[in-house]
């Protein structure tokens, strides 16, 4: 969650230089990020799950509820769990353990729980309503928004290049709109940035395919080598042990054992 951290001050920074500037009247950046900073919350849920190993599985649904408690005495509930944890992992010493202490973090910002919970929030309800809950989905453009339009560019170029693409767009949905005739998707730069990335994992694709199935035939063929000169001296063995047997001569035959003396029947009746 540092880089929120440091996105929703540096916001705060921005806003109060605008307020010196327009001599208004000067205001905490803590009160400032509790009327208009929403938190995402795949980062909150990240840091709970980071728990995951220190808390039992009751305790981790019950951190992961806070964004959704609706009244004061559940939230108030939920502040006295946390801080009267005896688990150093959830609370911890806001002082000395404020990056090992999961709630000592929250607490140690006025305005991040406040960012979390709708009950909460300074901001206008209506607006709360509009904001989505994380930044995935602009996060996740970045880099297609990257294949699209050039990078390491000047930032007042940059913002006229996004407007170029803006007012294309624009054009494309106005001209849709008065012909009834809709856009082919597939002629889009976004289209095309795709089927190529697609194009490329094909081929990375046969690619791998192609190296592991020569990969297996080389391993055959050094198995049939090692299988051949097992073989070879085998017979190798044969004939030196065939040599040795010549060289000795021939072997006598092995002296066939006596059969023991059978008692007569009337030696039998004397025993018994």
């Amino acid at each position: 969650m540092v880089p929120t951290l440091k996105q929703a001050q540096g916001l705060a920074d921005v806003i109060i230089l605008r307020q010196m500037n327009c001599n208004s009247p000067p205001m905490h950046f803590d009160d400032i990020l509790k009327l208009i900073w929403k938190t995402c919350l795949v980062q909150f849920n990240r840091g709970v799950f980071g728990l995951r190993d220190h808390v039992t599985d009751e305790v981790l649904q019950y951190l992961l509820s806070f964004p959704y408690l609706t009244t004061s005495e559940d939230i108030q509930d939920y502040y006295t769990f946390c801080a009267e944890s005896t688990n150093p992992k959830v609370q911890g010493n806001k002082v000395t353990h404020r990056n090992s202490a999961w709630w000592a973090h929250k607490v140690s910002y006025p305005w991040l729980l406040i960012s979390l919970n709708r009950f909460l929030s300074h901001m206008d309800k209506r607006h709360w309503d509009l904001t989505p809950n994380n930044t995935n989905p602009i996060e996740g453009s970045h880099a297609q928004d990257n294949q699209i339009k050039p990078t390491s560019r000047p930032l007042l170029k940059a913002i006229l290049l996004a407007k170029d693409l803006d007012a294309q767009t624009a054009r494309i949905i106005e001209e849709m709109v008065a012909s009834g005739v809709l856009e082919n998707p597939n002629n889009s730069l976004q289209a095309r940035f795709k089927l190529k990335a697609q194009r490329q994992a094909r081929a990375q694709e046969k690619r791998r395919t192609s190296d592991a199935e020569l990969i297996t035939r080389k391993e055959s063929r050094n198995l049939q080598s090692k299988m051949k000169a097992t073989q070879q001296e085998n017979e190798d063995l044969r004939k030196q042990i065939a040599l040795l047997i010549q060289a000795s001569g021939s072997i006598p035959p092995s002296t066939p054992q006596r059969p023991l003396p059978v008692a007569s029947s009337s030696r039998l009746c004397e025993i018994r």
